[in-house]
């Protein structure tokens, strides 16, 4: 186990995975090794790497909003940080399994709508997302819809205009196949199809927090 101590220590680059459910969490602390933090990181479940810290935040824009306002409270000094969240949407046509890489966000409940900048390349589908404050079961518009997204654009606006937030969401229902056979077990099968993106997208963002850390660091040392 790593300690919550531990995990804030020293100065290097951190990503941030966040997830709303434990079934999603899973199969990403099996395949990047990750340890239980105990104690949590801002009051929520969470698992540490070296650069990775995954958090189970819990379902809804107000409980992803309070993980991350404690999240960043804790971001540790001269620290470079990248935010990864990772989930199921329910969509009207794609289909089941199927990723999307959001490059916009709509909050349903105002109207606002935040751009995102996906990573060049990404090999999923690039879309919209829609943050919802109930499950969609009729998907009015073209969009994933989730949970969870908007209040990320809203609380990490320098990540999102410097293409460091990432939100990549798997279908998990749509018009042809309900929520109803949504289970923990389900959830986990359909993150664990899209690891191979998921480690796509970690490295590509370590990257690139990685090489703003070192241009820093050339700068403050001359």
């Amino acid at each position: 186990m790593v300690r919550g101590t531990q995990v804030l220590a020293g100065r290097h680059s951190v990503i941030y995975i966040l997830v709303a459910l434990r079934s999603e969490a899973r199969p990403l602390v099996k395949r990047f090794s990750l340890e239980t933090v105990p104690g949590g990181l801002a009051g929520r479940p969470a698992f540490a790497g070296s650069d990775l810290r995954l958090i189970v935040t819990g379902i809804g824009r107000s409980r992803s909003a309070l993980a991350v306002e404690g999240l960043s409270g804790l971001q540790e000094a001269r620290s470079k940080v990248a935010w990864l969240n990772v989930g199921i949407a329910g969509h009207r046509d794609l289909q089941i399994g199927e990723a999307i890489l959001a490059d916009e966000v709509v909050d349903a409940a105002t109207g606002q709508i935040w751009r995102l900048h996906p990573i060049p390349g990404t090999p999923c589908r690039i879309g919209p997302l829609c943050t919802v404050e109930t499950v969609e079961e009729v998907y009015p518009t073209p969009a994933a819809y989730e949970m969870e997204a908007a209040s990320l654009c809203r609380r990490v606006p320098d990540a999102r205009e410097a293409g460091l937030l990432q939100i990549v969401k798997v279908v998990s229902d749509n018009r042809q196949i309900g929520t109803q056979q949504i289970s923990a077990e389900f959830v986990e099968e359909l993150i664990a199809r899209q690891l191979q993106l998921v480690e796509w997208l970690v490295s590509e963002l370590l990257a690139r927090i990685g090489a703003e850390t070192s241009t820093q660091d050339t700068l403050e040392t001359r």
